[in-house]
């Protein structure tokens, strides 16, 4: 769960 998360947010920021 917490890999899912850390590449959630990596891709946020991908998107910013």
């Amino acid at each position: 769960m917490i890999i899912i998360l850390m590449i959630t947010i990596v891709f946020l920021k991908i998107l910013s």
